[in-house]
């Protein structure tokens, strides 16, 4: 394709898009995911309960007020140490919760999971935040699933 006809063709997409009014903002989903582990030696649990990061998890920016499918509006992983960054592509404002599921799907290479008995994922979701602005970033900040709260199972349709 030669430079001009490129030059015309984005042009030309450009100025549709303005024309109909359609605008997409940028926004930036970011925090870090711990949960409170339980230390135990030979004799049992110790009574020591650190807050450890889920590494290398699956983390998914949804609306909770959409189906599964069209809730889902960007999907990132966390790090080492918990921690996530996100480019959110969207144009509404809505009602943003953000989740992490124990498991590195569809990371190639990487086939890490957590699951319970019944091969169910753990996840912890954030709380709602109501009538995001498409145009702000949401930093959530820590979230710490605690020992029997916090974490729940999650039999999701995400498995990879």
């Amino acid at each position: 394709m030669s430079p001009r006809i490129l030059r015309y063709f984005v042009f030309t997409v450009l100025a549709a898009s303005l024309e109909s009014g359609v605008s997409f903002a940028n926004w930036v989903a970011s925090g870090t995911f711990k949960y409170q582990d339980r230390e135990f030696d030979r004799t049992g649990f110790t009574g020591i309960e650190p807050s450890l990061p889920v590494r290398l998890a699956r983390v998914e920016i949804r609306d909770p007020n959409k189906n599964p499918t069209q809730g889902l509006l960007a999907i990132a992983y966390t790090d080492q140490n918990g921690y996530f960054s996100v480019n959110v592509v969207d144009s509404s404002i809505r009602t943003i919760a953000i989740r992490v599921l124990t498991t590195s799907s569809p990371v190639p290479g990487l086939y890490l999971s957590v699951t319970t008995r019944n091969d169910a994922y753990y996840a912890v979701t954030s709380p709602n935040y109501n009538n995001h602005s498409p145009t702000v970033n949401l930093n959530i900040g820590t979230l710490t699933a605690a020992i029997g709260s916090g974490a729940r199972r999650s039999t999701s349709t995400t498995r990879g």
